[in-house]
C-alpha cells in the first residue's frame, strides 16, 4: 500500500534524525494551549479551533501514528471508546446537537491535514451547513486566543456531561 505523501515526508525527516512535533503533540506535552474536554493515559480530546459546529471534538492518542494502521490497537480502541464517550456527553450537556458525525481522516487523499491520528467527533443540527457525510467548506478565521475562554467554556460543559 503507498504511503501518503504527508507521511513519506515525516518519514524522511525522521530518518536524518529530525524529530518534528505534530502541533497535536505539542498540545498533549503541554506545550501549547487547548481546551481539553478528557484526559487519559491513552488519549486526549481537546476542542477544535476551527469548528463545523460549537463542540466539535478531536480525540487524539498519546501514542504517535500518522495513520490508523500505524496506531497500536489499544490505542485506537481507546480513541474511539473516548469518542463515544464525548457523543454521549454533547447529547446531554446542552450544547445544540441533533446527531453527530464521527470522522477519522486516514492520509492527504482523505483530507488529513495532521499527521497525528485523530478522531472528529462533530455535533450536527438540523439544516446546519455542512455536507451530509460531515465535511464541507466551512470558512474560518484565523485563531485569536482572544476566544479560548468561550471554547474552555464549551469544554466544561461537555466535561461535566461525560458518562463513567
Amino acid at each position: 500500500m503507498p504511503m501518503t505523501r504527508g507521511v513519506d515526508h515525516l518519514r524522511r525527516w525522521a530518518t536524518l534524525g529530525v524529530i518534528m512535533k505534530t502541533t497535536f503533540q505539542r498540545i498533549i506535552e503541554g506545550e501549547l494551549p487547548a481546551s481539553f474536554v478528557l484526559k487519559n493515559e491513552k488519549v486526549c480530546a481537546f476542542l477544535d479551533i476551527h469548528p463545523y459546529n460549537a463542540g466539535h471534538t478531536l480525540v487524539v492518542p498519546r501514542h504517535f501514528a500518522a495513520s490508523l494502521e500505524e496506531l497500536p490497537q489499544e490505542f485506537a480502541s481507546a480513541m474511539f471508546a473516548a469518542g463515544r464517550r464525548i457523543v454521549i456527553a454533547l447529547k446531554n450537556c446542552g450544547i445544540p446537537c441533533d446527531g453527530v458525525n464521527l470522522k477519522l481522516n486516514d492520509g492527504v487523499a482523505a483530507g488529513q491535514d495532521v499527521m497525528h491520528c485523530h478522531l472528529h467527533v462533530i455535533p450536527r443540527l438540523h439544516g446546519d451547513s455542512l455536507a451530509a457525510g460531515g465535511w464541507g467548506q466551512v470558512a474560518s478565521e484565523p485563531w485569536d486566543e482572544s476566544r479560548r475562554m468561550h471554547l474552555d467554556g464549551i469544554a466544561e460543559r461537555i466535561r461535566e456531561a461525560l458518562p463513567e
